[in-house]
């Protein structure tokens, strides 16, 4: 099969706008839909991008159209209404979607582009920004075999590590499950750090006792810059992101009947910081709030 050279890209955020650099720089045709995140869009045009109005007039120019959104409600939006993804794509299309999403709207989505022989992978992606423009990203690809083949050249432009998870809808599952993960690990830390500073023990030397044992993880080293310092480092994941992948992750649970404790723990807690913070906290900066209801001192130099 020919490779496909003609690529659409929606979702141009803190880590779209470094995947579809690129896919445009590995030598793909590249159109991109204007819309708020101008200085993205601008950057691709100087490189050869082609930019269009609406997600329809992206998909009636291109062979496949890659998602990177903030949730399932974005790609909702940028699906339906008369300007809308659905009505511009033709049979024998894929959509390769990354964004972290509710598998069951997920599945709706697979259904509405399977009536138009159009074919959703999930291709959902982690690591930061930084690695997004340097293309080290990992992605997790819900798809059958031959569909992964014919869209790993494509994201071999961005991602050092490429995870067949399984069939489609298995990306999704699996990037929810590993973000729970972190995200508990994440509660963790902060919840560990406001119980020292009660205690009246040193954050640096708390620092030096989990980093040489078995409770250290990389959650906790993101964590304690903020604790330490001040400075949010390379954990620059929203508070708003963590609640929405934490609410799916225990919506995801509740559909199959399985135990959720720490989940839904963690969400409460990111929860409660989030109504305490200003608009577009970071992960690390929940330790502040969090303190705050504790009556203690969040530390920091």
């Amino acid at each position: 099969m020919t490779q496909t050279r003609r690529i659409g890209f929606i979702g141009l955020g803190a880590m779209g706008a470094g995947m579809a650099f690129n896919i445009r720089t590995k030598g793909y045709e590249l159109a991109v839909v204007g819309g708020r995140a101008a200085r993205a869009v601008e950057d691709l045009r100087a490189l050869g991008a082609t930019v269009v109005p609406d997600p329809r007039s992206l998909a009636e120019r291109v062979d496949i159209v890659h998602l990177c959104l903030p949730s399932s409600r974005e790609v909702e939006a940028v699906a339906n209404g008369a300007d809308g993804l659905l009505r511009g794509l033709r049979a024998g299309m894929v959509v390769v979607d990354s964004t972290t999403a509710d598998p069951g709207a997920a599945e709706g989505f697979a259904r509405r582009l399977a009536e138009r022989g159009v074919t959703l992978v999930d291709a959902p992606v982690s690591r930061s920004p930084s690695d997004a423009r340097a293309g080290k990203l990992n992605t997790m690809v819900g798809a059958a075999p031959e569909m992964l083949e014919r869209v790993r050249p494509l994201l071999a432009c961005f991602a050092e590590n490429i995870f067949h998870a399984g069939p489609a809808g298995a990306g999704y599952r699996l990037k929810l499950i590993a973000n729970f993960l972190t995200l508990t690990h994440a509660v963790a830390a902060a919840e560990a750090t406001i119980l020292a500073r009660a205690c009246g023990i040193d954050l640096d030397m708390l620092s030096r006792v989990v980093s040489a044992g078995g409770s250290n993880s990389a959650a906790f080293q993101l964590m304690m810059p903020w604790a330490l310092t001040r400075e949010v480092g390379r954990f620059a994941f929203s508070v708003e992101n963590a609640a929405k992948d934490l609410r799916y992750l225990t919506r995801m649970a509740a559909d199959r009947g399985c135990i959720d404790l720490l989940g839904g723990a963690a969400l409460r807690a990111i929860a409660l910081a989030k109504a305490q913070s200003q608009g577009g906290a970071l992960m690390p900066q929940i330790l502040d709030p969090l303190a705050r209801l504790s009556a203690v001192d969040a530390g920091g130099r």
